[in-house]
C-alpha cells in the first residue's frame, strides 16, 4: 500500500510525503505508483520554475518521494491542494492500495 501524507504548517499545506508500493500492479506496471509519480514530480517541476523555494526528495531503492515547501504563497496552495484532491479521487477509487492523510508538520518528528 502507498501511504501519501499532506502536511500543514498553520493550517497551509506545505508538503507531502509519500511511501510505499501500492501493490496494484508489479514494478514498472503499476498504473497508481506511475500516477502518484507524474503528479509529484509535476508539482517539484512547477514550484522549481516558479522559484519557489523548496526541496524534493525521492529515493528508488524504497518507493518514497518528500517535497516541503520553504515558502507559503498562493502558488505553493494551489499546487498542493491540487495534489491533495486528486490523491484523495485516487484513494476513493482504490482504497485497498491507497491510503490519505493530512498533519501537522513538525521538523525532525515526521
Amino acid at each position: 500500500m502507498t501511504s501519501v501524507t499532506f502536511f500543514t504548517k498553520s493550517g497551509n499545506l506545505s508538503g507531502f510525503e509519500i511511501t510505499g508500493h501500492s501493490g496494484f500492479a508489479g514494478s514498472g506496471n503499476d498504473i497508481l505508483c506511475a500516477a502518484l509519480s507524474a503528479m509529484t514530480s509535476l508539482v517539484a517541476t512547477v514550484m522549481e520554475s516558479s522559484g519557489v523555494r523548496h526541496t524534493f526528495e525521492t529515493d528508488e531503492n524504497i518507493p518514497k518521494a518528500l517535497l516541503l515547501t520553504k515558502d507559503t504563497t498562493r502558488i505553493t496552495e494551489n499546487l498542493l491542494s491540487g495534489l491533495y484532491r486528486e490523491v484523495l479521487e485516487l484513494a476513493k477509487e482504490y482504497p485497498k492500495h491507497i491510503r490519505v492523510e493530512k498533519r501537522e508538520y513538525h521538523k525532525g518528528v515526521n
